[in-house]
């Protein structure tokens, strides 16, 4: 689905059913809407999480990578650093998780600790969309909340 046909579908949703459109299929074409976007929000995301991996020749990792746009730089000089420290690669996992960032890796010392540490720290205070300083927000599914900033928010 291209971009073009993506914003007519979101603007024909923004407004109420057709005469001759029942609001299942209202809702039907909302929904494929919303999903088509997202899939190419993360399919744009993964792109740019796939050229950082290549980069610094880190395997995928097994378990995903998955963090807002505004912590993605954050993340790319840590894990820039970690490999300039002698790092081995194995990266497991990067997420979010508590409105914290969260870098799993295998084998580790005292400075990859301290990089990690370092990112994490600096995401406390970086809104997860944008990467402007936030309050923390706990909207969410259970509880899992997001860091976000005001304007984000909205």
């Amino acid at each position: 689905m291209t971009d073009k046909t993506i914003l007519a579908l979101i603007t024909k949703m923004i407004m109420k059913p057709q005469k001759n459109e029942t609001l299942s299929e209202w809702r039907t074409g909302w929904n494929c809407a919303l999903a088509n976007l997202k899939l190419k929000i993360e399919v744009e995301k993964m792109d740019k999480v796939t050229e950082l991996l290549a980069r610094l020749d880190i395997k995928p990792p097994q378990c995903g990578f998955s963090i807002g746009d505004g912590w993605f730089p954050i993340v790319e000089v840590a894990l820039e650093k970690m490999v300039a420290a002698g790092w081995d690669h194995d990266l497991q996992q990067v997420k979010q998780k508590f409105c914290g960032l969260r870098i799993y890796i295998g084998d580790t010392n005292q400075r990859i600790d301290e990089i990690i540490s370092w990112a994490e720290a600096l995401c406390w205070r970086a809104c997860e969309h944008c990467g402007k300083p936030h309050g923390i927000d706990f909207r969410g599914f259970g509880g899992w909340g997001e860091a976000l900033c005001e304007e984000c928010r909205k």
